[in-house]
């Protein structure tokens, strides 16, 4: 039995997703200036099969460590494909996410802290 709630793992997860995510744009963000660099995006196992069918065509490619290399977008003569605007968009976007997260996490043990205190 899983005394801290399905929310728990759940939320757990999603702070997981939002670090690997947060990894990925950096990488992105470093690369800004590297000839050839693609953008990377980290999709999931559960959203893969929808994402493939919705917005993954010919161009793009799925590496190992499970993020998807847009090879459509060339915004340059060098082959770098990273927007800058989009990549600190995300990365407002993701950090908002994780900030949430963390938020009702530490919700989460409060309430649970308060159980334990008797109401207190």
């Amino acid at each position: 039995m899983n005394w801290l709630g399905s929310d728990y793992n759940l939320m757990t997860n999603a702070i997981g997703r939002t670090v690997a995510s947060q990894k990925v744009i950096a990488n992105n963000i470093a690369n800004v200036d590297t000839p050839g660099y693609k953008a990377k995006r980290l999709v999931f196992n559960d959203v893969l099969d929808t994402q493939m069918k919705l917005s993954l065509k010919r161009h793009t490619t799925i590496e190992s460590n499970g993020s998807i290399v847009d090879r459509s977008s060339n915004m340059r003569n060098d082959g770098n494909g990273v927007d800058i605007d989009l990549e600190m968009s995300e990365l407002s976007r993701n950090q908002i996410e994780y900030e949430a997260l963390v938020e009702q996490l530490n919700r989460k043990y409060a309430g649970l802290e308060s159980v334990i205190r008797g109401g207190r």
